[in-house]
């Protein structure tokens, strides 16, 4: 179960390569990073070279005067090669957790030697090269934050106020926070209850360590806002006054000066209950091993006090990897190496001490370790996978057992005899009579766990090798982590919907040989999938409780309502049960068309929505919307046998044609026709019709067009609340729904925060209970409208609890 992608480039560092929760490969080359997306059609056309994976480079190492201005010459101590004459080439690259790019998908960190860190991020459809740029430059945040801030601070290197931000911009080593969600017990596919912050910590050129939250429009939910991103906080590592050279003068005195952390690691959350999550971020100094606890409670972010590992000689340091999961006992595993060993370090999640610790030889390896690849299908003794640049296919040991009791040597995996091929193949179609070697440039595990990508290049050994750029060669190889067809692997997590369909379409490949084992596999995938990605236990739990637990949506605290209305609307149990059947059929068996689980998934939604409070309608999109739903949920009872009239019961205004103004009925959910004749397709979430270019995005996987946020948010508009005393009664109702709404609104500010806030105004009961008088807002007292915003509105709430796509849970794109 493998296949290989060659891609006419050769990578600029090691550990280049890193596979996205999104299902994208990334791989660092010299001016560009080579993006492979999986291709998950269901054709079996096994003659085309290029149908497993389709790719594409970015150019990340071409920087405008805006994004890096021109800098005067540093002086010598400060001086860095990297950051003056290099050509900017990619030295490290690493994905995000997903929910934080637009439509929810992950962004991309790219370190280049000029030391500068970015976030590369896809603003429309990842698979087009020209979506993709640069979103965020992290030095800019730094040079923001020391500037206001650890002027104070002494550095043992300077002692110039702009020598200082000089050193304390400059990027050595970067590392994403793991996603909080992964601590939950339960797996969802597609979206998630929540999407926790996103923080990114990085070692900087004097010896400091500075943790920002990155926030960009789709994780603050306002699509006007920018990217940015926000120091939580920093320290030092404390120096060892043997590695403190005020003048070093000879090589060895360069080398043992302590001037930045030359790497870090960053270990699994774990939920101490009380939204309190818990973490240890381990980093490297020249000589030794450290720690800190990290908690995040509330939205506050804090930092433990500094454990040195003693036991722990890193002279020659090399990479850390922690294990993806925390044990029962919570306890972790820490992997890193020196220059001829491997140590393994039993960690305590609850305060980062070390309980066990054991080291093994390898087997003569003298060269970098350019890849480290856990395989945790078995928590209690996860399984080591690394690699060397050089000595990868000279060495039999490159995979390990970890355990308590030590290392236990396994049998050379699968994708190292892959590595072993392609050098062969080099040598005999270069006529090298054995004289090759490939180099091994870095592994990634794909998202879910059961797949190792491996990237290599084969080079000849007894002679110089001299090639033009496009003759260089690299080799991305997937292979499965188990043997032959491997078992159906889905481990309780966050995960994707294109994820799954990768897994899924190996698997069924090897698992369909007739029409009988096919039925049965798909049976068996859709068993599974259930099993692991069922309806969170607080959904099935509170099932029966009404808005998942909280009460009804008109009693519950308006900061809980987002969470509420997605646990019923999106997870509920038989609509996953539903959407995973639509998902697998996309490979499993394409021609069945699913008719009843489109329209039980629909039919679900829309009884939910009407449940919602009426406050949430005040604009005329929302009452669209809301009018829409309910003649949906009459249209699917008739369809089912019942004789119901498809009507609006509350007089919300009805969807009409831009074109010619007329009514358009309610005929089908995936097009829509005024009485004039003129068609148009629907939006599959709102069922309005959508009757203009550039207000769409599309599912990825199935193809349904939906609202785009922009537009949704366009629609929002200021609305009108009256203040004629003519009708009393027509007043008592409506100063009961603005009171909702306001309410609404004040717990708005920390769900969907963004420019858009400043355009509220207080509504008029708030304004008189401050002793304000109306006249002060309106000017006039006799059936004036005061203006407002409120933040939450049924269709911003639709749409952001709805982030993926409700048939089949692919991701957006457009």
């Amino acid at each position: 179960m493998s296949d290989v992608t060659t891609l006419n480039c050769w990578p600029s560092a090691i550990d280049a390569i890193d596979w996205s929760q999104d299902g994208i490969i990334a791989l660092a080359t010299e001016e560009s990073v080579e993006l492979l997306f999986p291709n998950l059609n269901p054709s079996r056309d096994s003659d085309q070279d290029d149908a497993q994976w389709r790719h594409f480079p970015i150019l990340v190492s071409w920087f405008t005067n805006e994004e890096l201005p021109i800098k005067d010459p540093a002086p010598f101590k400060t001086f860095s090669i990297g950051e003056e004459i290099s050509s900017s080439a990619v030295t490290g690259i690493s994905w995000s957790a997903p929910g934080i790019a637009k439509h929810r998908r992950c962004a991309l960190a790219v370190l280049t030697s000029n030391l500068v860190l970015a976030i590369w991020a896809s603003e429309s459809k990842p698979q087009e090269r020209s979506s993709w740029g640069r979103v965020l430059i992290i030095n800019d945040s730094l040079d923001d934050y020391f500037q206001r801030n650890g002027q104070d601070e002494d550095s043992h290197l300077v002692s110039q106020p702009e020598e200082k931000t000089r050193l304390r911009k400059r990027v050595r080593a970067f590392s994403w926070a793991p996603s909080m969600n992964n601590t939950e017990p339960f797996g969802t596919i597609g979206s998630q209850t929540s999407w926790g912050p996103h923080i990114l910590v990085i070692s900087n050129d004097d010896n400091q360590v500075v943790f920002l939250a990155i926030k960009s429009p789709t994780s603050t939910l306002s699509p006007e806002g920018n990217w940015r991103a926000e120091v939580l906080g920093h320290f030092g590592a404390s120096a060892n006054m043997n590695a403190v050279i005020p003048t070093p003068g000879i090589f060895d005195e360069w080398i043992l000066q302590q001037r930045y952390i030359s790497h870090l690691a960053w270990s699994p959350w774990t939920n101490r209950g009380d939204k309190t999550f818990c973490s240890v971020l381990a980093y490297a100094t020249n000589t030794d091993l450290r720690a800190r606890m990290i908690a995040y409670s509330h939205e506050k972010f804090s930092i433990g006090e500094e454990i040195v590992y003693q036991s722990v000689d890193l002279r020659y340091s090399g990479p850390i990897k922690w294990s993806p999961k925390v044990g029962n006992d919570e306890t972790m595993y820490l992997v890193l190496f020196c220059q001829t060993d491997v140590t393994c370090l039993i960690v305590s999640a609850k305060d980062a001490s070390v309980l066990g610790c054991t080291t093994r030889h390898l087997d003569g390896w003298w060269d970098t370790v350019s890849g480290i690849v856990f395989d945790s299908r078995s928590p209690s003794e996860p399984r080591l996978h690394f690699s060397s640049l050089l000595s990868t296919t000279r060495y039999p040991t490159t995979s390990l057992r970890v355990s308590r009791e030590g290392f236990t040597a396994l049998p050379p995996p699968y994708w190292r005899s892959q590595i072993q091929e392609i050098q062969v193949y080099f040598s005999a179609r270069h006529e090298l009579h054995g004289n090759a070697n490939a180099k091994t440039w870095g592994l990634a595990s794909s998202p879910l766990g059961d797949f190792i990508a491996t990237c290599s290049s084969p080079h000849p050994t007894d002679m110089v090798e001299y090639l033009t750029p496009s003759e260089q060669r690299t080799m991305i190889a997937i292979s499965n982590m188990g043997e032959g067809g491997g078992e159906l692997y889905f481990p309780a997590q966050g995960t994707c919907a294109e994820s799954i369909l990768f897994v899924v379409k190996k698997w069924f490949e090897y698992n369909s040989e007739t029409e009988e084992k096919a039925a049965v596999a798909k049976a068996e995938v859709l068993k599974k999938l259930m099993e692991s990605f069922g309806p969170p236990r607080e959904v099935e739990r509170n099932h029966s409780n009404g808005a998942m637990g909280f009460g009804t949506y008109e009693t519950i605290d308006p900061s809980n309502l987002l969470t509420a209305f997605k646990q019923s609307a999106y997870f509920d149990g038989n609509s996953l049960k539903d959407r995973y059947n639509i998902l697998v059929s996309t490979v499993c068996s394409p021609e069945k068309p699913n008719s009843l689980e489109r329209i039980m998934i629909p039919f679900r939604l829309t009884k939910e929505v009407q449940k919602l409070p009426q406050a949430l309608c005040q604009s005329e999109f929302s009452q669209k919307i809301m009018g829409n739903m309910q003649v949906v949920s009459q249209m699917l009872f008739k369809k089912g046998g019942y004789e119901l009239a498809l009507s609006n019961n509350r007089g919300y205004p009805v969807d009409t044609c831009d074109f010619c103004n007329s009514e358009i009925k309610m005929e089908s959910l995936d097009w829509a026709r005024c009485v004039n004749g003129h068609q148009f397709k629907r939006c599959s979430l709102s069922f309005l019709a959508i009757q203009a270019p550039g207000i769409l995005k599309y599912c990825d996987i199935c193809k349904k067009p939906y609202f785009n946020d922009d537009f949704v948010f366009s629609q929002e508009d200021e609305i009108g609340i009256h203040s004629s005393d003519q009708d009393t009664e027509m007043q008592d109702e409506q100063a009961n729904s603005d009171a909702t709404a306001y309410l609404l609104t004040e717990a708005a500010e920390r769900l969907f925060p963004g420019p858009a806030a400043t355009l509220r105004e207080t509504p008029q009961e708030d304004l008189q209970e401050r002793g304000l008088q109306e006249e002060q807002k309106s000017g006039n007292s006799n059936g004036e409208i005061n203006r407002y915003r409120p933040e939450i509105t049924l269709a911003k709430l639709l749409f952001a609890a709805c982030d993926a796509c409700i048939y089949c849970g692919g991701k957006f794109i457009g």
